[in-house]
């Protein structure tokens, strides 16, 4: 019902409940010394609850949703490690429905929120991020095929090794599951052709005419030299793709 992260060689515990009451005070736990403090720190701190998720990014710790004993939530806290000081942060736009027992993970320096459960025994399995810079979640699930997207669940694990987040078990009422799901958080770019981008692109292959950047071959011209880029020149002309690819070497006259 407790999270912890660790942050500079600490170990930090967001109380959930202890079975009688739903708590929100922060341990601390230095693992060189072994020696458990209670974090005494400034600000608007969250209030009492259990079931929610954590995450840092940097010397941030977030605190997101989960059950007060009477209500789901969706709210959104922070703490900076450093200087001990508790703020609500203030979101842009939407955000989740409000639910408990999901997974938060930090990706990039963003934080990845699936699944959890509703009301009325309801769970889900949406994929959200939040972006620290502009405040904001976006609704983003990559699951792009449906046999591949993960059941609706809560109480799961979600880590994440490299760039690809693993989604592990949890629960859907009495549904006790097993499965692993693996999500590239660092999916293969789509280029974007636009009519901005087009003009963009033939800008910047204009730019490259008889300009020495980059060049990799060069023409004498009228005793001039010209540079050039054997790529565009080869699209241009077979007779000069031809000798490239036979390994054509400039003359060092």
């Amino acid at each position: 019902m407790h999270t912890a992260d660790a942050y500079n060689k600490r170990i930090y515990v967001f109380r959930g409940g202890d079975g009688r009451d739903y708590l929100n005070d922060l341990h601390e736990l230095d693992t060189l010394s072994m020696i458990w403090i209670k974090v005494a720190a400034d600000g608007f701190a969250p209030p009492p609850r259990a079931n929610h998720s954590s995450s840092l990014i940097k010397e941030h710790l977030y605190i997101f949703g989960g059950w007060d004993g009477s209500k789901r939530l969706n709210d959104l806290f922070v703490i900076d490690l450093d200087c001990r000081i508790w703020s609500q942060v203030n979101v842009q736009g939407e955000s989740p429905v409000p639910r408990a027992g999901m997974s938060l993970c930090n990706v990039a320096d963003k934080l990845y929120l699936f699944g959890g459960s509703g009301p009325h025994a309801q769970c889900f399995n949406d994929l959200y991020t939040f972006d620290p810079t502009p405040s904001s979640w976006t609704h983003c699930n990559s699951f792009t095929d449906v046999q591949q997207c993960p059941k609706m669940r809560a109480g799961h694990s979600m880590t994440l090794v490299g760039t690809k987040l693993y989604i592990i078990g949890g629960s859907y009422g009495q549904d006790y599951l097993k499965d692993v799901y693996e999500l590239n958080t660092d999916p293969c770019p789509e280029w974007d052709f636009e009519p901005k981008s087009k003009c963009r692109l033939f800008d910047g292959i204009a730019s490259l005419l008889n300009n020495a950047d980059l060049s990799d071959v060069t023409f004498m011209v009228e005793e001039k030299p010209f540079y050039a880029h054997k790529n565009i020149v080869s699209i241009l002309s077979e007779k000069y793709r031809a000798m490239f690819k036979a390994g054509m070497k400039e003359s060092q006259s």
